[in-house]
This record gives C-alpha cells, structure tokens and sequence, in this order.
C-alpha cells in the first residue's frame, strides 16, 4: 500500500514510516501505510493510508462528512477539512488521513499527487 504514497514535493523530505498494527486495531483496518514529507523551513506533512477500516460508512454518506468539517473535492475525491486543518476522506475502502503543520494549500498538493484511482482499487 506504501506504492500510493507520492513522492516528496520539490525540496521536500519523505519518510516512510513502519507498519503500525496499533492503529490498524484501535480502527479496525487490516492494513496501514505512513508517510512524514518535511519542508526546508521546518513544516510538515504526515499521511496515514489505513485499508478495510469500519469507518467507511461515516465517509460515504455526504452528510456525515459535512459534519466532521469543510468538504473539499480532490480528485474526484470527497474530503472532509477539520478547523484544526486535517484533511480525512475515503478512497474505495482506505482511510486517507492528512495532519501536520503544514498549510492546507500543500496538504492539498500531496493529495493532488497521489494516484487516487489507483487506492481504490486497491
């Protein structure tokens, strides 16, 4: 699953992280992948892929996801953005999560980069 991860944003870091079966547990999925893009001047970037996870019901229904903050179409992709600024949507049956200190706009530019199509499908 790490394969949908983009690559890192020029003059940006990328960092893989392990398998964290943890997380996979508290939400239920079977599978999950991690990535910490860092910038130059200190921002950052995680994003979690977390596959089979329950919470899929919660991002298919319009309503609720209007509810968990601002929805933003990416990709023909829609996600929720919270006030705090994580950006969380379903892509087939992963869980796409987006947090760190970066701005939205490059929190967005990853999204944009990674092969949406292709997650879900997975």
């Amino acid at each position: 699953m790490a394969q949908f991860l983009p690559e890192a944003l020029p003059e940006w870091t990328r960092t893989l992280g392990e398998t964290q079966t943890h997380a996979a547990m508290m939400f239920g999925g079977g599978m999950t992948a991690e990535a910490t893009y860092a910038s130059p001047d200190g921002v950052q970037v995680d994003i979690q892929l977390l596959a089979e996870s329950p919470m899929a019901a919660m991002f298919a229904n319009p309503a609720l996801t209007g509810m968990m903050g601002q929805v933003r179409r990416i990709n023909r992709v829609n996600f929720a953005v919270s006030p705090d600024g994580e950006i969380q949507g379903m892509v087939g049956g992963v869980l796409v999560q987006v947090s760190g200190s970066a701005a939205e706009v490059e929190k967005i530019a990853y999204l944009e980069k990674m092969d949406l199509r292709g997650l879900a499908a997975f």
